[in-house]
């Protein structure tokens, strides 16, 4: 695993912070949920659902064990697991928060509330999402002792590797990120060869085509994919970029969106995260049931160590290109005081106006989730859209190569 996937894993893990939806009659845009009562742990979330009412994750109860959970605005937070036996967190939720996946006691799970838990009966998987009807479930799964496969679950196929594209078919790895609304297209990365170390790159899976290449900003880098819109033609990830400024070559990551049409495209990174010595870093974390919106982070990597320094919740649209949560927020009217920064989004509804990640609080609450409704009319304020042309120079000039 390359220094750049090891952050983006261990990113990941830190960012799936739990989130409050808003009712729909309250004047507050922008909350923290908290925790469970008898707790003071704060709770986490994974996933928000398309329609934007219920977000799912985990939470540690009173005695600190951590719980499965649901919350909506009708019922506040509610604990899905009941209690008998060890840890349990959700990790997505279908469009309209009826079906939860992920798991309990060592165990990957399908809960609803006419069966509660039904187990997926098979070990070693790792779930990573629901299609948006519930009834696809993708991620990775054990194949052999050290090697990892993309699955797709069905109840009437059950687990079901998708292969690589590894040259080195018994050595290769794929990992199952994303899957669309009906299931039929599934996202995520593949190593392309295994034993020269050739670069891993983002796929796109279809039954009638099997696993595709989503190529990279250049021929010899790698990619990755996080989400996929609901029709399965939009997907979110990010790539390995090359920076050639003042110090010479350096090396960073880029969020990306690619189509059929465009192929991989840069998204860019934001203000505030792009001085100081260190390689330039924007990770895209999720995407919009439309396909419209694109949500993560973007950072400053610093040399040696892999420290990230300024980190900030984004999010990107054509329109406004790649903007600051915090400056949105603000500019749409939405009090931001709470708040000592936002640092992740990690969950986008269907039409991009309920956005779910993570931040610190500003009087020294700590690590905590947030949800915000955002006007979906309103115009950001001239010079929102960033363009990074004098940091990147020459980088920022050249076109992204583009899959044909």
């Amino acid at each position: 695993m390359s220094n750049f996937q090891s952050i983006k894993h261990s990113v990941a893990l830190c960012c799936a912070a739990f989130v409050a939806l808003l009712s729909s009659d309250s004047n507050a845009q922008i909350t923290s949920l908290g925790s469970l009562p008898g707790s003071d742990s704060l709770a986490f979330a994974s996933d928000v659902s398309g329609d934007g009412t219920t977000v799912v994750g985990s939470a540690r109860d009173a005695e600190g064990v951590t719980r499965m959970i649901r919350w909506t605005a009708e019922e506040g937070l509610v604990n899905l697991d009941d209690g008998s036996g060890g840890d349990s967190s959700a990790e997505s939720v279908s469009h309209d928060g009826s079906v939860i996946v992920g798991d309990q006691s060592g165990e990957s799970v399908r809960w609803t509330s006419e069966n509660g838990f039904t187990s997926l009966n098979a070990s070693g998987l790792v779930i990573e999402a629901v299609s948006g009807d519930g009834n696809v479930i993708v991620g990775t799964r054990r194949a052999g002792i050290s090697r990892s496969e993309a699955f797709r679950w069905t109840a009437a196929t059950g687990v079901v590797g998708l292969g690589s594209l590894d040259v080195n078919p018994s050595q290769g790895e794929s990992f199952a990120k994303g899957v669309s609304f009906d299931g039929s297209v599934i996202v995520g990365r593949t190593t392309t060869d295994s034993l020269d170390f050739g670069p891993p790159r983002g796929f796109r899976w279809t039954e009638a085509d099997g696993m595709a290449d989503l190529g990279a900003f250049e021929s010899d880098l790698s990619s990755d994919v996080s989400d996929v819109s609901y029709d399965g033609s939009v997907i979110s990830g990010d790539g390995l970029i090359r920076i050639f400024g003042s110090d010479g070559l350096e090396y960073g990551v880029e969020g990306a969106r690619w189509t059929e049409r465009t192929g991989l495209e840069g998204i860019g990174f934001i203000p505030g995260t792009t001085g100081g010595s260190g390689s330039l870093v924007s990770i895209s974390n999720a995407i919009s049931g439309d396909g419209n919106t694109i949500g993560g982070f973007t950072s400053t990597l610093l040399d040696g160590g892999g420290v990230l320094e300024g980190g900030a919740a984004y999010l990107w649209t054509e329109e406004t290109g790649i903007v600051s949560l915090y400056d949105l927020l603000q500019q749409q009217g939405h009090d931001v005081s709470a708040w000592g920064s936002l640092d992740f989004v990690t969950g986008i509804s269907q039409d991009g106006s309920v956005i779910v990640g993570s931040g610190t609080g500003a009087n020294g609450t700590g690590f905590q989730g947030f949800v915000a409704r955002l006007d979906l009319n309103a115009v950001p304020e001239p010079g929102s859209t960033i363009f990074m042309l004098a940091i990147l120079g020459p980088v920022a000039a050249r076109r992204r190569n583009r899959i044909a």
